[in-house]
């Protein structure tokens, strides 16, 4: 058992026999610790099955769990953002727009208020944007709601303009849709 050690081996069993193994009773520390970490050893070899069991479990709970916090006892939460935040246009909302916003640019301001995106207007009055944001706003879209804040800027401009994002300087705006008012001309 022990090929560099000139030790013998008795014939009866100590403490050790309960698990199956015999050391030498003359043996010291150093020898007992020797002969468990033997790495062919049945019980290193039962120990190193289990905490690899133990680990491998474990490190699938791990990965399936890297997005989930522990709330409670037995619920977890989600790290991830949500849609939402990922998306501000996809926020959906509830709006009454009170008497004090008149028209269709006021009503699109007051949207993206909170929201950290800003209307761009261009700089030239030729621009048929500054038309859009100077209509007055319908006493229909005074309320809108439940609704995405895409769908409410959308509903707001009306269905021949296009929305436009600059998601780099969070800004947008509007684009005649020139197609849809070719086709409805053809009438």
């Amino acid at each position: 058992m022990f090929p560099d050690r000139d030790i013998e081996h008795p014939q009866h069993l100590s403490l050790h026999a309960s698990i199956g193994y015999s050391l030498p009773q003359s043996c010291s520390f150093l020898d007992t610790f020797h002969f468990l970490i033997n790495w062919n050893n049945p019980l290193i070899m039962f120990i190193k099955y289990l905490l690899g069991l133990v680990l491998v479990t474990t490190g699938i709970l791990t990965v399936s769990a890297v997005h989930e916090i522990q709330v409670g006892r037995y619920s977890t939460m989600k790290t991830l953002p949500t849609e939402a935040q990922q998306n501000i246009f996809a926020n959906v909302t509830n709006i009454h727009f009170d008497s004090s916003i008149t028209t269709v640019g006021e009503a699109m301001r007051y949207l993206l208020e909170d929201q950290g995106i800003r209307l761009a207007v261009p700089r030239t009055q030729e621009n048929q944007v500054h038309t859009l944001i100077a209509l007055p706003l319908p006493q229909i879209h005074r309320q809108l709601g439940p609704i995405s804040l895409r769908h409410a800027l959308e509903t707001l401009a009306g269905p021949i303009w296009r929305l436009v994002q600059d998601p780099i300087h969070r800004l947008v705006s509007f684009e005649l849709c020139i197609q849809e008012t070719e086709e409805g001309t053809d009438e």
